[in-house]
């Protein structure tokens, strides 16, 4: 597990996709919401995983190599949200993928 110092990237590979661009077979298993997004990395025995679009604004913020602390204000300020209420809200989510290893210590 990463220090929360250290920063933390999306790897190339991890995709974003809009569940929106999936089948409407696939969308009623899935009984996601229509701007929901699912997160997947190719080639990779970890299963996809359906977040909502605010999760996926805020991951995004890690395309680049970023804290999680740097991530959460830029995040929060573009959103005009309260940074430790988002970070209370994310943190679960941060633990999930970087014990998936969909979010990776830089380098």
């Amino acid at each position: 597990m990463p220090k929360i110092t250290d920063p933390l990237v999306l790897p190339d590979d991890v995709s974003l996709l809009p569940v929106s661009k999936l089948s409407q077979d696939l969308r009623e298993r899935l009984d996601c919401e229509e701007d929901d997004v699912a997160i997947t990395r190719s080639r990779s025995r970890t299963p996809s995983k359906v977040i909502n679009a605010s999760a996926a604004d805020l991951l995004r913020e890690f395309r680049l190599p970023t804290t999680i602390s740097e991530g959460v204000i830029r995040y929060s300020t573009a959103n005009n949200s309260d940074p430790h209420e988002t970070l209370k809200n994310a943190f679960p989510l941060f633990q999930e993928l970087t014990n998936s290893q969909l979010l990776v210590p830089d380098g």
